[in-house]
């Protein structure tokens, strides 16, 4: 072979070879942030009159795509979270609609398909470093004595081995993790590293009640030196952090941060800044650190290359003197709030950013819900559903292109409450099997009298904020409804396990 030919050969490889290692994955990386207890009124892309700045997710909105009639699984935490990770609603699980405590067992089988999982098949690196809240696996000090996963809201005396492994996470798919047990407002107040509680060593911590939302959280027990405003940063720089360890290979990263549910604990620099208060400090604070993220996509090239899905695990818990007291309308004008079976219970601020497939400032509004975020991650993925898995998730492909929307077809969506009360949605009708919130908001359950509605029915066409009862006047969509989720109702119908 003649010598520059050879040395022709020899550079054109090392220059693909290079070319090669610097280019981003062909696979989109997946960013999922899920906040806690945010409405859809707290963001101008929902809600032009709200009085709170959040720039990190308008500009999301602006580049995206937002979703004005999605939905959560449940209206609480707990069971929404079972659905966005599986495709399932949650009371086909054995907890049906309640909350886990922070030593619960796990909520998710092990054999479970999750949307960790589904990457991980695909060929994907997989996070999550947040609030869990679906349960762990804890080693006990003394076998004999169970812990106390449910009941009084006091585990000063708990009997969690603290030094012991703690499974669950990594099980569930994730092959790196820093998670919060449970809520910021359920002890233990620890953080647990890949299994491993990063200091054993506890202090007992005094509860406080209600009366103060803003340092409400219960009596337990936290690991020594811990702050309750180190959470909500440190999840964001584990991510920053992995996003700049995984750039140069796809990964899915998924970020359930902690805020601005109770307790509203924010950082010294952020107090004071909104014009709602403590609760819209906390909002403010979530949206500098979900710009955080944003921002290290950006740093790493990988933004162009990147599905990042933002959403909230149910409505806010804002009362009408919370609207009354800062003229706020936290959840954007609609009926009730977090837990209730009205829609402030359950619409949820939904955006979804990919450059190239989703047009910037585009709107949709296709009833959605959280569960269809496993078909979606299917589907980009090129995958199947697996078997026994995510019955009640449709893709989101479709939606993303105007040509391709009229191809989604998800047949209605079911509604949950806390206390268990369902609802069914199909078209602009949605209809609700009992009286009452089934919520927070009182009153909570309500028995009819001779001759009264059975039921609610509401046209959220006309009637978005449901003032109007409509179950009287149309006996055969109440019917239709009726009989549509009488199914799903008697799967529900199972023994709750905390």
């Amino acid at each position: 072979m003649k010598p520059f030919l050879l040395l022709f050969i020899i550079f054109t490889t090392c220059l693909s070879a290079t070319y090669t290692t610097e280019q981003p994955p062909t696979k989109p990386n997946i960013v999922i942030i899920l906040v806690d207890d945010m409405g859809q009124g707290d963001l101008k892309a929902f809600n032009a009159n709200s009085k709170i700045v959040t720039p990190n997710l308008d500009k999301l909105a602006a580049q995206g795509m937002a979703f004005n009639d999605a939905h959560s699984g449940s209206a609480v935490c707990t069971p929404t979270r079972y659905g966005l990770m599986t495709g399932r609603y949650s009371f086909r699980s054995p907890l049906k609609s309640g909350v886990l405590q922070g030593y619960s067992s796990p909520l998710l089988d092990r054999n479970q398909a999750t949307i960790a999982t589904v990457a991980k098949a695909a060929g994907y690196t997989t996070a999550c470093f947040g609030k869990w809240h679906l349960g762990l696996n804890w080693n006990r000090k003394d076998t004999e004595k169970p812990l106390l996963a449910s009941g009084p809201q006091n585990y000063t005396s708990n009997n969690a081995d603290y030094t012991k492994p703690v499974t669950g996470v990594a099980e569930a798919g994730f092959d790196q993790s820093v998670v919060l047990p449970a809520s910021l407002d359920m002890p233990p107040y620890c953080f647990i590293r890949n299994g491993r509680v990063e200091t054993p060593e506890m202090d007992p911590i005094e509860g406080h009640d209600m009366t103060v939302r803003e340092i409400f959280y219960r009596t337990g027990d936290i690991s020594k030196g811990l702050k309750m405003t180190s959470f909500l940063p440190r999840f964001v720089a584990e991510s920053v952090s992995f996003i700049e360890k995984n750039k140069n290979k796809p990964f899915l990263l998924y970020v359930p941060l902690n805020s601005p549910h109770t307790p509203w604990a924010i950082e010294e620099s952020f107090r004071g800044k909104s014009n709602v208060g403590v609760f819209g400090d906390f909002v403010q604070q979530t949206d500098f650190y979900v710009g955080q993220v944003l921002t290290a996509l950006d740093k790493h090239n990988l933004s162009q290359n990147t599905i990042v899905i933002f959403a909230s695990d149910n409505g806010s818990y804002w009362t009408e003197d919370d609207k009354t007291t800062t003229g706020h309308e936290s959840n954007n004008g609609l009926r009730g709030m977090k837990a209730d079976i009205f829609e402030a219970g359950h619409r949820v601020p939904f955006l979804v950013r990919w450059p190239g497939k989703i047009s910037p400032g585009s709107k949709s509004s296709a009833t959605v819900c959280l569960t269809d975020v496993l078909a979606t991650l299917t589907d980009i993925t090129g995958q199947k559903i697996p078997t026994g898995a995510g019955e009640d998730s449709y893709s989101l492909l479709p939606l993303f292109s105007a040509k391709t929307a009229p191809n989604f077809k998800r047949p209605h969506t079911i509604h949950h409450s806390a206390d268990g009360k369902f609802a069914i949605r199909q078209g602009d009708w949605k209809y609700v099997s009992s009286l009452g919130s089934g919520g927070f908001t009182k009153p909570k359950t309500i028995q009819p009298g001779p001759g009264e509605p059975t039921g609610q029915l509401y046209n959220l066409a006309t009637d978005p904020a449901e003032k109007t009862n409509l179950f009287v006047q149309h006996p055969d969509k109440v019917a239709a409804l009726s009989a549509l989720l009488k199914p799903y109702e008697t799967v529900g119908a199972i023994t709750v396990k905390n």
